[in-house]
């Protein structure tokens, strides 16, 4: 299976971040909204690795367009009364304070939900003098990229084909950015009229009509597959099975996967995958236990235990990442429940590597108190490159307990390279300190002065001090 470019996983993380806002706005939008503090992430001291004796070292402190046009329908007004008039601009203006004028407030779902919670029964009369005011006084790219797409699929859920018009407006005047809002009307299209979207997609992408969004026409099977399996999972499938490309097949089983949004709809998605070939039975599966665990990883669990022993391990090799989210210990545990002597040094890796990001601190006490041995090495190597531009001190002792001399090699070369870049002279100290041979060391000092040697002409930049 190919690896998703860069700018397809970006893409993908934003599109979770607006449907999670906009499914959680639809469902909550009528109760009491409360404005929950926003969680603090203050770097905690990164973990130093046991000593042979057993035990750790003190933890050191790391420090354009107007919604004109379209056949909209006309707002719906409740029976007897009418139903009063709200401020759109007002509405649009609490929105973007939400945002507190930083980008980073994208990707928080609270923000997301306070911003949006207002918007998501906006009729759409008041979705076309919304999209006016965005256009009018949002001027952040990122920030009306999400205004567009919150209020196009709310026009896309009425009228869909009025929604994908202004849509397509929207992206040939505002460049690769405004792309994204075309997404979300796609979905709620696929809803509708499956049909209608699929021939729509299948023109664009043979005009070569998506080169000028930022997701690529692969993005798209996500939301129009989505659309699709809601409706009819088998006639989903059945489709699937037509894509030749492997990126292709990807995209379309995780929309697929996405339309399995209960445990019903969820049993029977994993039944039909029983009758299908290998490759895209794995295919889908991934996509299905990729979700559900991290919404009940529990159930996901015991569902992964009862596959046989090959398909299980194949599994978790890909899903890995979804059980460390929620609870990471738990998820170590259960991912080396059924390790071999074989997979045991990809399974520490692939925990570290999911954990020490988010926690080093609780990913390293938990590497530290795992029975030593070479099984470790990849882990431990990992686990010093993720940490080493935040606490370079002890991501060279983790460095240094690597069995594998090679190995340790490397990985010492790497955090010397790190370190060496904000603090040359402590770089040197404690590369001098790792007792490696004297051969060793003058190999690693030529390799990192040719390395910067080699940045320096790629980029113009003041030399690093030697002591």
């Amino acid at each position: 299976m190919n690896a998703i470019p860069l700018k397809l996983a970006l893409a993908g993380v934003w599109i979770v971040t607006v449907a999670g806002a906009f499914f959680a706005g639809n469902r909550l939008a009528d109760s009491s909204r409360s404005d929950p503090a926003a969680a603090s992430l203050t770097p905690g001291a990164v973990t130093f690795p046991s000593s042979p004796g057993g035990g750790s070292s003190a933890a050191a402190t790391a420090s354009g367009a107007s919604p004109a046009g379209g056949t909209g329908d006309a707002p719906a007004s409740a029976t007897g009364a009418e139903k009063a008039p709200r401020d759109v601009r007002e509405l649009i203006a609490r929105a973007r304070l939400e945002f507190g004028g930083g980008r980073l407030e994208m990707f928080n779902p609270s923000a997301m939900l306070r911003a949006f919670s207002p918007l998501v029964d906006l009729s759409v009369d008041e979705v076309k003098s919304a999209l006016e005011e965005v256009e009018a006084t949002v001027t952040d790219p990122q920030q009306k990229a999400i205004f567009l797409s919150m209020l196009l699929g709310r026009w896309a859920e009425e009228d869909p084909k009025a929604a994908i018009v202004y849509a397509e407006k929207t992206v040939d005047d505002g460049g690769p950015m405004a792309g994204q809002a075309l997404f979300t009307v796609v979905g709620p299209w696929a809803r509708k009229d499956p049909e209608a979207a699929w021939e729509w997609y299948q023109k664009k992408r043979e005009s070569d009509d998506f080169s000028n969004g930022m997701m690529g026409a692969s993005m798209y099977l996500n939301a129009i597959f989505s659309g699709m399996a809601s409706r009819d999972l088998d006639g989903a499938i059945d489709r699937l099975l037509q894509l030749e490309d492997d990126q292709d097949r990807m995209m379309a089983a995780s929309g697929i996967a996405l339309s399995s949004t209960d445990s019903k709809a969820r049993q029977r998605f994993l039944d039909r995958t029983a009758s299908l070939d290998e490759e895209t039975r794995k295919t889908l599966r991934q996509g299905i236990v990729s979700q559900w665990a991290m919404m009940e990883a529990d159930k996901a669990m015991d569902w992964v235990r009862a596959l046989p022993a090959e398909e299980r391990s194949s599994l978790l090799d890909s899903v890995s990442y979804s059980f460390m989210m929620g609870n990471p210990e738990k998820g170590a545990a259960f991912l080396l429940e059924d390790a071999t002597e074989e997979n045991l040094p990809r399974r520490y890796a692939l925990i570290v590597n999911s954990w020490a990001n988010r926690n080093p601190n609780a990913a390293g006490e938990w590497l530290n108190r795992q029975p030593p041995g070479p099984a470790q090495d990849e882990a431990r190597g990992s686990f010093a490159m993720t940490v080493s531009r935040r606490d370079p001190e002890s991501a060279m002792e983790w460095a240094k307990t690597i069995s594998d001399e090679n190995r340790r090699f490397g990985s010492i070369q790497m955090v010397y390279m790190q370190w060496a870049k904000k603090d040359p002279a402590a770089a040197e100290a404690a590369l001098d300190a790792a007792g490696l041979p004297a051969e060793r060391l003058q190999s690693i000092r030529q390799s990192a002065a040719s390395n910067n040697n080699n940045n320096n002409r790629a980029t113009p930049a003041p030399t690093l001090r030697r002591p």
